[in-house]
């Protein structure tokens, strides 16, 4: 009797360990998914077209707080989630929502949004419409709280017409979400700016407000050196700094490097600026003199650099992005390279007296060209703008994946078949490059809801195949799953996927290897190790 008991319960836990071993530990495949004859959408009118339920940030009645209203929003494979938000916090609050007021003027519109990498740049056009200091305030603070929830990005610039408005003419550096009560937020800015004026008239200078520290966005280059990203860099200045010094103060920080030491330099390491950048105005008072309160552009004259040791499109964007971005009522920036010319020898004392001083030293550079149009502006290097994604390679045995970082344009940050391109396009460190599929494998990517759909070419059931019986150095076992599930937690790193279905040539595909492809694919978290 005691033997069959012990049998019994030998059984039981048997029966139990094999229960537990139906579950999915956290490194391996997820169980197979039962067969089924479904076919995926086919693309459509609907096709590249997703929602997702948006936080939009308005004005309580009083206008003393920021209240949060919920709202579906429609975005697309070219429309990031921070823009669809944005020209719905345009739109203003829902009609049953009379508790709230609109936070961005009703005559605004959107020119465009730029995701870069740890910031989010946002510009906005208003005709007929100025706002003012503390209306400004207001409109900054909504935008970074609903870009905050919209992207998970926690830093904003907010541009009107291409420049940074400032406040009262002061730098205001990047924006995030608030961690204090808009009213005390307001307060707290005026009397900085009251004691930042103050100390420029020369009374009540105190130890604490003798420097201005804010965040300012610098730009450094991708690994490849093609394409700029932004970098949150804490800046800090003499109150009553001209605008050419803070601009002198920028360019050392660009010629300093990332550091993180994750991006790469954007000024030649034999940069060198001729003269101190000049503030050129575009208006006059009724005196003649310049309006040093109208919009300006910065003018740079440097050093021929080493043709062989910079990219000068880089140089310039970096340059022209990072002034611009954080100095208040600068529009552009013109670039000029020039060199020191050797000056005439005096033939009198009069001659001599007139030889030196400042000016005379200014006069003595000779401008040999100006790089690129005229003036740069921010427009002009949008394409050049990067953001950071997240690739999924395996290490060299199949173990896990590694989640890569990797900087592409930003233009095609939700657009999944770019992102695919990207991940089969080489080898990431750490990682293996994946055997035999290029780019060229893909025959089409699109979404249809929250579905990613990637109709590979012909064959590439045959080569995923031959990859699986092939020579690599990782086991047999591992190589269909590091491969299919490197793709899927890819594409649905992105947030409008949540799963992936694959087919080939326009025709379902069933199991190649251990793996059922005859259904859609959902995320894998547990083969996933982040650095």
């Amino acid at each position: 009797m005691r033997r069959i008991k012990a049998c019994a319960c030998l059984l039981a836990l048997l029966i139990f360990a094999a229960a537990l071993g139906g579950c999915t530990a956290t490194n391996e495949i997820p169980p197979a998914i039962i067969l089924s004859d479904r076919m995926p959408p086919e693309r459509g009118e609907a096709a590249n077209k997703s929602s997702f339920e948006a936080e939009l940030y308005f004005l309580s009645q009083d206008e003393k707080s920021l209240k949060v209203q919920k709202r579906e929003v429609f975005y697309d494979t070219q429309t990031s989630r921070a823009e669809a938000a944005l020209n719905a916090l345009i739109a203003g609050p829902d009609v049953d929502r009379p508790d709230l007021k609109r936070s961005v003027s009703a005559l605004s519109r959107l020119n465009r949004v730029e995701l870069c990498g740890e910031v989010c740049n946002v510009y906005f056009e208003v005709d007929k419409f100025i706002p003012s200091a503390t209306e400004w305030l207001k409109t900054r603070a909504a935008v970074a709280a609903t870009v905050a929830a919209a992207e998970g990005v926690d830093t904003v610039n907010v541009y009107f017409y291409e420049q940074e408005l400032g406040y009262l003419g002061y730098t205001l550096g990047s924006m995030s979400p608030l961690e204090e009560e808009l009213p005390i937020y307001l307060r707290n800015m005026e009397r900085t700016y009251k004691a930042l004026y103050k100390a420029e008239s020369g009374t009540a200078i105190t130890e604490d407000t003798q420097y201005v520290t804010q965040m300012a966005t610098l730009y450094f280059a991708n690994a490849e050196g093609a394409l700029l990203t932004a970098r949150n860099a804490e800046v800090s200045y003499p109150e009553g700094s001209t605008k050419s010094e803070i601009a002198k103060l920028l360019i050392e920080r660009l010629a300093g490097g990332d550091a993180q030491g994750s991006l790469e330099p954007v000024l030649p390491v034999d940069f060198k600026l001729l003269s101190d950048p000049k503030v050129i105005y575009s208006g006059k008072t009724e005196s003649g003199v310049e309006d040093t309160e109208s919009d300006c552009i910065i003018e740079l004259v440097i050093e021929q650099p080493d043709a062989a040791n910079y990219d000068e499109a880089i140089m310039c964007g970096a340059l022209t992005l990072t002034i611009t971005g954080f100095i208040p009522n600068v529009n552009g920036v013109r670039i000029c390279i020039g060199e020191e010319a050797q000056p005439a020898a005096p033939v009198n004392q009069k001659d001599e007296e007139q030889a030196g001083g400042t000016a005379a030293e200014t006069e003595n550079i000779n401008i040999l060209q100006t790089l690129g149009r005229d003036v740069l502006r921010r427009v002009d290097f949008t394409d050049q703008i990067g953001h950071e994604i997240t690739l999924y390679y395996p290490d060299a045995d199949g173990a896990v994946l590694y989640g890569v970082k990797r900087i592409i344009p930003q233009a095609a940050a939700y657009n999944p078949h770019a992102r695919l391109q990207e991940l089969l396009g080489g080898v990431a460190d750490p990682g293996v490059a994946y055997p035999l599929f290029t780019a060229e494998d893909v025959k089409d990517v699109y979404l249809s809801g929250n579905v990613a759909v990637i109709d590979w070419a012909e064959g590439f059931a045959q080569k995923l195949r031959a990859f699986l019986d092939g020579d690599s150095s990782m086991a047999p076992s591992r190589r269909e799953s590091m491969f299919i599930y490197g793709v899927v937690n890819t594409l649905t790193d992105m947030p409008m996927i949540s799963s992936v279905w694959m087919l080939e040539n326009g025709e379902k595909v069933d199991t190649v290897g251990q793996i059922y492809l005859g259904n859609a694919l959902v995320r894998n978290p547990g083969l996933i190790v982040e650095e």
